[in-house]
């Protein structure tokens, strides 16, 4: 096992330094860098963008988490007081619009000076033009998803596939990584201000895939830990630089719409058992002593049989308050009974009579020896 494990490590390694020598994939790793870089970029000047505006506006950095998003809102409210009058319904949500107006109403913020003001809007339309360098470069990186990584792309699409190798910093860096890290590539956090929020936890570039917009709200966090687990075998298939016609991608993907169709089957029906045919044959009854002494033992007493009954025309007699019935134990006048008698076997009344025999020659005994010694006496 370890021999095939350095075996395969040395494999990768001269994959990748073949990868490397390409001058198409060096260029591409150089835009993934580039990404990285221009995203750093915008988080920087959205922190100058939210330190200056944070004296107008400062309940606004709460309310509007993305960074994009907030330079759109900032550029389109500027040193406005009343922004009900301002449209905000092609950036935001209309829960979040109808929140940053009403604290907008509210706000302890002071109005900025025209020098502040350029200042903060210049750093908008900064951030907003790195965001479009970065859409250019990452559908130079799409286009070119059927060269680098053709499984991956045949799973997700090229769109989240050079996303996701984006985020990862490479291909292989992508197929070194566990499942459940893949899944959290390109996680945002988002604020619906005490608003309910349906989206999904723990999912970052996948719940843009269209498998996961086509299954129910119930399955997609399921189809997301699924598919992040399909994509780290694929880019393993891919950094090993095998099926470059993406045919392993296809059936990893034909794999995970079988089973969310095997998801979404019902339950199978319960079966209800049919009763067995009743047996109505006669059985063999039981017979002997112990069978006898059993149903000796569970018989009914006749002190129950004569508190069942009740004689025609004489009012029953009640146990005290209780309401109870006795029957006809009080109209006999006594309610001690006979025990009637039951037979005895021949070998049973033998021993009684043999133990009686014993008992009195031994009192005889007894008696006579007694005599004998107040005699002496």
């Amino acid at each position: 096992n370890n021999n095939n494990r350095e075996k395969h490590i040395k494999k990768l390694n001269k994959i990748e330094s073949l990868l490397e020598e390409d001058p198409e994939y060096k260029l591409i790793v150089e835009c993934n860098s580039l990404l990285i870089e221009v995203s750093n970029e915008i988080s920087k000047i959205h922190k100058f963008i939210r330190d200056h505006y944070a004296i107008k506006f400062p309940e606004l950095e709460s309310l509007v988490l993305n960074a994009l998003d907030y330079a759109r809102v900032v550029k389109r409210i500027a040193n406005e007081t009343n922004v009900t009058a301002i449209n905000l319904s092609d950036i935001l949500p209309q829960a979040t619009i109808m929140v940053v107006t009403v604290t907008a109403s509210n706000t302890i913020g002071k109005k900025l000076t025209d020098e502040q003001i350029n200042r903060v809007i210049e750093g908008c339309d900064e951030a907003l033009e790195l965001e479009q360098i970065r859409h250019q470069i990452l559908t130079y990186i799409e286009s070119r998803m059927s060269f680098i990584a053709p499984n991956v792309s045949a799973i997700v699409g090229s769109s989240i596939a050079a996303q996701l190798i984006g985020a990862a910093g490479g291909l292989v860096t992508l197929s070194r990584m566990p499942a459940s890290n893949v899944q959290l590539l390109g996680i945002r956090k988002k604020n619906m201000a005490g608003f309910a929020n349906n989206s999904m936890m723990h999912s970052g570039f996948m719940r843009d895939c269209d498998l996961v917009n086509l299954c129910p709200p119930n399955l997609r966090i399921r189809t997301c830990r699924l598919i992040s687990t399909k994509c780290t075998l694929a880019a393993r298939i891919d950094s090993y630089h095998e099926s470059i016609d993406g045919e392993q991608g296809r059936k990893l993907r034909a794999e995970i719409e079988k089973k969310i169709e095997k998801w979404q089957e019902p339950p199978p029906p319960k079966m209800i058992k049919p009763l067995t045919a009743p047996d109505d044959k006669p059985r063999k009854k039981r017979g002997g002593r112990r069978f006898r002494k059993l149903k000796e033992k569970y018989a009914m007493t006749e002190l129950r049989k004569y508190a069942n009954r009740i004689g025609f025309g004489i009012t029953e007699e009640t146990f005290r308050d209780t309401g109870k019935g006795l029957g006809m134990l009080g109209s006999t006048g006594k309610l001690r009974l006979l025990v009637s008698n039951n037979k005895i076997s021949k070998a049973t009344t033998k021993r009684y009579k043999h133990l009686n025999n014993n008992n009195n020659n031994n009192f005889y005994y007894k008696t006579k020896k007694i005599k004998t010694i107040t005699k002496i006496n």
